[in-house]
C-alpha cells in the first residue's frame, strides 16, 4: 500500500516481467480500500461488498457490485544516478527497456497525471 499525490490509496506489485504494476486501491463501487493480498487468480478483494479486481487489468470480476476497473497509476523507475530507466503513463505502453540488473537497482516513483515522467 501507499498513499499517492492526491492522498488516495494505491497498490504496487511486481509484474511477471519485473516491471511495476501500479493501481488505485480505491474501489470503484463505493470507495472502500481494497485488500493488498492477491488470490490464486491474481486478484485483490474489496471487502465491503465482495468485488475482486485483477491486478494486471484492474477489471472487476463478472457479477461484482463494482462495474468499473481500478484505474492504473503512472510510474517512473529511476536509477541511483537519477536516470529514468523506464516509465508508464496510464493507458500507454512502457517507455524504456530495462534489463533485470537495472530494475533491481531502481527506485519506483508515482507520477501525477499530466506531468512528464522524468
Amino acid at each position: 500500500y501507499f498513499i499517492d499525490y492526491g492522498m488516495e490509496p494505491g497498490l504496487a506489485f511486481k509484474g511477471k516481467d519485473g516491471l511495476p504494476i501500479v493501481i488505485s486501491a480505491k474501489c470503484t463501487h463505493l470507495g472502500c480500500t481494497v485488500g493488498s493480498e492477491t488470490n490464486a487468480d491474481g486478484q485483490v478483494l474489496c471487502p465491503c461488498h465482495i468485488s475482486y479486481f485483477s491486478i494486471t487489468t484492474g477489471q472487476p470480476n463478472p457479477g461484482a457490485p463494482a462495474k468499473l476497473p481500478l484505474p492504473p497509476l503512472g510510474w517512473t523507475l529511476i536509477d541511483a544516478g537519477g536516470k529514468v530507466v523506464a516509465s508508464r503513463r496510464p493507458g500507454q505502453a512502457v517507455t524504456g527497456s530495462p534489463d533485470a540488473a537495472a530494475l533491481a537497482q531502481s527506485s519506483l516513483y508515482i507520477t501525477r497525471p499530466g506531468r512528464d515522467s522524468a
